[in-house]
């Protein structure tokens, strides 16, 4: 059944995403990866898991979500091309939150440490990204990429593809990260929304990983908004981890 549209009506909903991945190597440091998903969920339907748990709707059709290569060239720099899958697949975002709802887990940076690939103007289009990342050795990375989505109608890196880009600045230790990412989205032909997040964590001797987010957005045709995210893990809590959060 699905969720009401009454706000003052509840549902009882059972709804399921499987997902598996494929990898091969051909050199023993590349590697192409499939991702397979299939889920319930009818497109469109306003399902609890949708909001809560970032479901994907298939209609209980098993799909190819995505596929990638990924390569190094050096000691230092990786560097990814895929279709249908993320600009930030190769960020270090300072995050040490982990829960199984998406809504908290992405740490209070949903797209601007989080961002996912272009589309076209239709939203039908899968997405061709390319993205990279550098490792200076000392715990800071720097990656970024780009994603265009148009198809056999609007092309690539086009006026009318609704293009992504991202880049992002990162420390992380043992104990301790932090981390600057920016995001633009193109969301129409001639406007486009701007993302800023920042995230760090810490761990506690003894204790609790403490992790922290903040992001705003700035929309062209609309005013800045901004959210937060605070979240505790403790990652031996009996014969698991526990963790507690609030964005």
């Amino acid at each position: 059944p699905l969720v009401s549209a009454d706000p003052n009506k509840e549902a009882l909903t059972f709804d399921y995403q499987y997902g598996m991945t494929l990898s091969t190597s051909f050199t023993g440091e590349d590697s192409l990866d499939l991702v397979i998903e299939t889920g319930g969920g009818t497109a469109g339907a306003a399902t609890a898991s949708a909001g809560i748990l970032d479901m994907n709707a298939m209609g209980d059709t098993m799909t190819l979500d995505g596929i990638t290569y990924t390569f190094p060239l050096g000691d230092a720099l990786t560097v990814m091309v895929g279709d249908s899958t993320d600009v930030s697949a190769l960020y270090s975002t300072a995050c040490a939150y982990s829960a199984f709802t998406d809504l908290l887990s992405n740490c209070g940076s949903a797209t601007a440490a989080g961002l996912g690939g272009g589309t076209d103007t239709a939203g039908t289009a899968s997405s061709a990204t390319a993205a990279a990342s550098y490792d200076f050795g000392n715990g800071f990375t720097v990656a970024g990429g780009v994603s265009s989505a148009g198809g056999d109608t609007d092309g690539i890196l086009t006026n009318e593809s609704l293009d992504v880009y991202g880049v992002q600045a990162a420390y992380n230790t043992d104990s301790l990260g932090v981390s600057l990412s920016y995001a633009m989205t193109e969301t129409s032909t001639t406007a486009e929304t701007t993302f800023f997040g920042i995230n760090a964590y810490y761990s506690l001797d003894g204790g609790p990983s403490l992790s922290i987010g903040f992001e705003s957005e700035d929309p062209d045709a609309s005013a800045e908004e901004t959210g937060y995210f605070v979240g505790l893990t403790w990652d031996d809590f009996g014969p698991g981890s526990f963790s507690i959060g609030m964005s």
